[in-house]
């Protein structure tokens, strides 16, 4: 074994000094260097015992060129695959690189590189479990960046305008996408309920505008009825609209680290090792209704910490929990014990498995029934969305227009952060 390694280190090392001075001696009109070149090359900068090693392997060859064409040599690259490009490999969402916008933003990480550096680290373990739920909806891998924006990849983190979670999903965004929330349990910290959420969210948002990913995007942080409204009175194209600075911001800096992580280096940056591999797996309880977290780890024979930090949606060790539930455990954990009623099952999916088309869902606008003593201030309260935006939608003048029993739309209006 220890042999082999040593093998495989001398013929990379060999492979690399042979292919370069092909190219050179290519470019110069002279010859390959033969053993006795090579040996004269190399013999002040390599170890005795290397340069000894290598001219015995290159004496199995006829000459350097047979070398050359052995496609196992030729096979080994320096380009290793990391998560990062198999990442891009399945970025879709288009955009020019050159924009000024993008630019801007590129910029300000190829100055602040830690900044960059701690972002993108701070990503794991959850960005190649989100990965693969936009490869499994045919969706763009971009998707999987919004969460380092919107919560640096923290599932526990809340706002003080009530969003939450990896997503920031709002309160009554999540009702309307069936998050349930209660004093125990909040869907929108749950990793794979609320991943589930917002890229349906994100999917009904590219069929609303037409199949635009960056007015989707845009409608995702200032919602979909603020860039609707300002689509229609000025254009349908995203960087030609008057947008808040946030919105302005939030899309070409999403696209400016997908740019970045599509070729790093020619932005001369490096990216944080991550695992290109899942290190979690999703374990669903088809009869839930309430679940003990501290029974729970016990009967999966992992760490109770562990469990709670990959499901920071279960906010009490005795949960009530939707009927069916799903929750993250260490990869390769498997129940201890389990009674039938449990129904446990446990879903791996590899990197290499070919994933299912999604069924895109259709969403109907949802209707508002007007109550006594309701108003515009109210009914925005109830649904954390914006006042005006709900009388812009509605084409509302003034609150005398709000008879009991009339049905207001609430859907397309902006969150309310």
């Amino acid at each position: 074994m220890i042999f082999q390694k040593i093998k495989r280190s001398i013929h990379e090392y060999v492979s690399s000094f042979l292919v370069k001075n092909h190219l050179n001696s290519a470019k110069s009109g002279h010859p390959l260097p033969g053993a006795s070149s090579y040996k004269l090359i190399r013999a002040k900068k390599s170890p005795g015992w290397l340069l000894f090693i290598s001219l015995s392997l290159l004496m199995l060859c006829n000459n350097a060129q047979s070398f050359l064409k052995a496609p196992k040599w030729l096979h080994l690259s320096h380009q290793e695959v990391t998560f990062w490009s198999q990442l891009s490999k399945d970025f879709g969402i288009e955009c020019d690189q050159n924009n000024p916008n993008i630019q801007k933003q590129i910029l300000w990480y190829q100055q602040h590189p830690k900044e960059l550096c701690r972002a993108l680290k701070s990503a794991e373990p959850f960005i190649y479990y989100v990965y693969e739920q936009t490869h499994r909806n045919n969706l763009p891998a971009e998707l999987a960046l919004i969460p380092i924006l919107e919560s640096h990849y923290n599932p526990a983190i809340g706002a003080k305008s009530g969003a939450a979670g990896l997503w920031q999903i709002m309160p009554g965004t999540a009702t309307k996408f069936g998050l349930k929330m209660n004093s125990s349990y909040d869907g929108r910290k749950d990793v794979t309920a609320s991943t589930k959420a917002a890229l349906t969210y994100l999917t009904y948002l590219y069929h609303y505008f037409n199949k635009d990913w960056l007015l989707a995007l845009a409608a995702y942080d200032a919602g979909e009825g603020k860039i609707l409204s300002a689509a229609r009175k000025h254009s349908r194209i995203f960087w030609e609209l008057p947008l808040s600075r946030e919105t302005r911001e939030y899309v070409p800096k999403l696209l400016a680290i997908a740019c970045i992580i599509r070729q790093p280096e020619e932005y001369q940056l490096s990216l944080p090792h991550v695992a290109n591999q899942a290190t979690v797996q999703e374990k669903t309880w088809k009869e839930a209704n309430v679940i003990n977290l501290s029974e729970t780890a016990r009967d999966l024979g992992i760490d109770n910490r562990t469990l709670r930090q990959l499901n920071p949606g279960i906010r009490q060790n005795t949960a009530t929990v939707p009927r069916s539930l799903t929750l993250l455990v260490p990869q390769g954990t498997c129940a201890i014990s389990t009674t039938p009623d449990e129904q446990v099952t446990c879903a791996k999916i590899e990197a290499t498995e070919p994933l299912p088309s999604p069924t895109i869902t259709s969403h109907k606008p949802i209707k508002y029934k007007i109550r006594k003593g309701d108003t515009l201030l109210s009914i925005a309260k109830k649904f954390n969305i914006s006042a005006k935006d709900l009388k812009q939608i509605n084409h509302l003048k003034n609150e005398k227009q709000l008879p009991v029993g009339h049905k207001i739309s609430v859907s397309g209006c902006r969150k309310v952060r």
